[in-house]
């Protein structure tokens, strides 16, 4: 929090000083305070408002780990500290070792560890979690805050060049982008033609009951196979997502691949149920389970991902 305070003062005395300036002269010609003041802060537009922040950040923060990878993808500095889920003990694994060089992980979700967000002195900070009120509210106290809610339901790559444009560095998501695409037509061309008849259903645990929670809803696992060209159950892409009960897992008949993700619920009720036992891709043990963080839409997640279906595509059509 230190350091915003620096700077926050820095440019009140920049205004106060302007102000004086254009007091005493009678006119309202640009000043030295107020270039210097325009070369190092700059006023953007977001979902929540119009926010001040540095040209180019030193120190920037991302609240969660998504944030932290897109800061890393735009060539943005970190502060020294970034926040992890607050089950793991370090980054995820994909995310770039140059660039978390010295860097510290604090836990900061499902609870904003506010403390720990200021005592990381940033300059900027980068907020998906548009969905809270509260954080969106608390985090410009510590230093300005780009706020978006990147999980709203919306392919991550919508949100993510926004905010690329938003931070004057949309060249830095094209560059992603075309690395992207090169790598996906690699995969494309390995595994296409054998996986034509393909259709995947996305599967987890019904928080606290019996049932089946399918959803897409922006997250990556929906959307590399997608890419692929590889089809989605029609059930899995509803908006918001379905839980169905063991009476509707026949909606899932249709499916001969299920995707799931690890540490993301109990599964000992639903695998020990009849009605899943008696699903296609159970039977045929066709489930193809990832790592919780690749779930979730990010630069390096998604290129990480596609590794993965690669090696899981690879193995299950026998290529």
């Amino acid at each position: 929090m230190g350091a915003f305070k620096r700077t926050r003062t820095a440019t009140a005395i920049l205004a106060a000083a302007a102000a004086a300036t254009v007091a005493l002269s009678g006119c309202s010609s640009t000043t030295p305070q107020d270039e210097t003041a325009a070369a190092t802060t700059r006023t953007i537009d977001s979902a929540f408002g119009e926010v001040t922040i540095p040209t180019e950040p030193q120190a920037a923060l991302g609240v969660y780990t998504t944030d932290v990878d897109v800061l890393i993808t735009l060539g943005i500095p970190l502060a020294g500290a970034q926040p992890i889920r607050s089950e793991f003990d370090d980054f995820p694994y994909y995310l770039s070792d140059d660039a978390l060089e010295g860097v510290e992980p604090f836990a900061n979700f499902p609870e904003v560890n506010y403390e720990a967000v200021a005592a990381a002195e940033p300059d900027f900070i980068l907020n998906s979690l548009g969905y809270d009120e509260e954080v969106v509210k608390r985090l410009p106290d510590v230093a300005p805050t780009y706020s978006v809610n990147a999980f709203d339901g919306q392919d991550w790559r919508v949100h993510f060049k926004e905010t690329a444009t938003a931070l004057d560095r949309l060249d830095k998501y094209e560059e992603w982008e075309n690395i992207y695409e090169q790598r996906l037509d690699e995969v494309k061309a390995l595994v296409s033609d054998k996986a034509a008849d393909l259709v995947v259903a996305v599967v987890y645990p019904e928080y606290g009951g019996p049932g089946i929670q399918t959803i897409c809803g922006g997250q990556t696992l929906c959307s590399v196979y997608q890419d692929l060209g590889i089809k989605i159950l029609p059930v899995s892409e509803q908006e918001g997502g379905v839980i169905l009960s063991p009476e509707q897992f026949d909606q899932l008949n249709d499916a001969n691949v299920a995707l799931t993700v690890s540490d993301y619920g109990d599964m000992t009720t639903l695998t020990s149920s009849e009605a899943w036992k008696r699903l296609p891709f159970v039977q045929n043990g066709q489930i193809l389970e990832y790592d919780l963080e690749l779930s979730f839409g990010s630069p390096s997640s998604q290129l990480a991902l596609l590794d993965e279906v690669e090696k899981d595509l690879v193995e299950l059509l026998g290529l």
